[in-house]
């Protein structure tokens, strides 16, 4: 080991070294700029390259179970868990779906709004969910590995007047759950995803994935993963499919295919449906069972008739990348406006906060609601995010990026902050909470705590 090394044979191994280093780096600097010429090089340069970063990765989440999971480089980390500012007695409930990682898996909890105690928590089984999919379908194939329980995420769950519990993964089978958490109906039709929403009849509008795809395979290939076709979904509420279409048919169908295929090159998630929110009632500006389609990566909101199959009206120009559409008035609806640009450095937030908007239909212009708040309190969610209107006028805004909710009063104070710290001073996901403000859905949920007799 210590013999001595002649001097020329030192020389050869420094230039084979130096060659190998410049080749690597041309078969990076290649493959970065889009060429195809080495790919399986290409391949294997990319997986030296991340060894350094895997190890520190792998590192983490010994010491840490969720670390993939946490939300890293967290302005908040210093702030308290929960925070209030102003007392107000409230009879509103939140319902709140987060990632808790003391437990290590993702809850729904009822929070009591005066204090943030909890009232009540749902555990579904995540593992009856996955046993009771089709795992044998291509869509569902990583089901297990990508969203096992220590993985899972619940967005946005809906509650019923029998304590019953909607909600679904972020591409995953919707699922339905009791009181207790026990597992009533999965729906593995199609990978589920984003918003939950109930219409006027008690039946549900979940966007939805399918697969194999509605479009034709000429167009978007017929490969999972090559093509996301977005599709609007109602769902009874046992379980059933209603009705199904595809938001490509119908941006198609009513003459806009273009914003699918008119770009330069072809994008595998042209369109990236976060919500489906239905109109409970006539109005001038609507009619009732339409529905309003927030569409991220057309930075769109699509007023659409079901029952005519036609585009009533279309709204852009004032908002990016946006979140959640809410109807909250007769003429008014509401936009989370993520204000991010998709850039060739990723998604990145374009100016210093997220927006709400406020369009209204009457004089057909937008106003910012609380932007003072939004940006003294540093709301930058780039890739998620809600806002509920409660009747008195104050508001409940998800940052969702930062793991945190914040509540302003009419006023536009801040009320209370909560962040959803763990014991190890990391920050988790939360996803998509709601306000319950119904009063019949809050008498009914509060009896069913008083009078619960859940088996752990």
């Amino acid at each position: 080991m210590f013999k001595k090394v002649e001097l020329w044979i030192l020389g050869l191994l420094c230039v084979i070294f130096i060659i190998i280093l410049i080749g690597y780096g041309s078969i990076l600097r290649n493959g970065l700029k889009g060429g195809n010429r080495f790919p399986q090089l290409y391949k294997i340069a990319i997986f030296f390259a991340e060894v350094p970063k895997n190890f520190k990765e792998i590192l983490f989440i010994f010491i840490d179970p969720h670390h993939d999971l946490s939300i890293k480089d967290n302005v908040h980390s210093n702030k308290p868990r929960f925070k209030k500012f102003i007392n107000v007695n409230r009879q509103e409930l939140l319902l709140l779906a987060r990632f808790d990682a003391d437990i290590g898996r993702s809850i729904v909890e009822i929070i009591d709004l005066n204090n943030f105690s909890v009232l009540h928590t749902y555990k579904p089984n995540i593992r009856k969910i996955n046993n009771q999919t089709d795992t044998g379908k291509e869509e569902f194939s990583l089901l297990n590995k990508n969203f096992n329980e220590k993985k899972y995420n619940i967005y946005h769950p809906l509650l019923d007047l029998e304590g019953n519990l909607l909600f679904n993964g972020m591409y995953t089978p919707l699922s339905k759950i009791d009181f207790c958490s026990k597992l009533l109906w999965v729906n593995d039709v199609d990978n589920f995803h984003h918003a939950n929403n109930v219409d006027s009849k008690g039946n549900y509008w979940v966007p939805s994935t399918i697969f194999p795809h509605s479009v034709d395979k000429n167009l978007v290939g017929d490969k999972h993963g090559e093509f996301r076709d977005d599709a609007i979904t109602k769902i009874s509420s046992n379980g059933e499919i209603l009705y199904q279409k595809s938001i490509s048919k119908i941006l198609s169908e009513n003459n806009l295919d273009h914003l699918i295929f008119g770009q330069s090159t072809f994008l595998w998630d042209p369109i990236h449906l976060n919500d489906i929110q239905p109109t409970l009632k006539d109005g001038i500006y609507w009619k009732k069972d339409d529905i309003f389609l927030s569409l991220r990566n057309l930075s769109m909101i699509i007023h659409f008739r079901p029952s005519s199959n036609k585009i009533v009206n279309i709204l852009t120009g004032s908002f990016y990348m946006q979140h959640d559409v809410d109807i909250i008035s007769e003429k008014e609806i509401s936009i989370f406006n993520n204000n991010a640009l998709n850039t060739q450095r990723g998604n990145k937030s374009m100016v210093s906060n997220n927006e709400i908007l406020i369009y209204n239909f009457e004089t057909k212009n937008y106003i910012k609601k609380n932007e003072n708040g939004m940006k003294t309190n540093n709301v930058k969610s780039a890739t998620g995010g809600l806002v509920d209107f409660l009747k008195d006028e104050s508001i409940m805004i998800e940052d969702e990026n930062s793991g945190r909710i914040l509540f302003f009063n009419s006023n536009n104070d801040l009320e209370w902050e909560f962040i959803n710290k763990a014991k190890n001073g990391k920050i988790y996901p939360v996803s998509w909470a709601r306000i319950i403000q119904n009063e019949e859905l809050i008498n009914n949920t509060l009896k069913n705590i008083k009078n619960k007799k859940c088996i752990n």
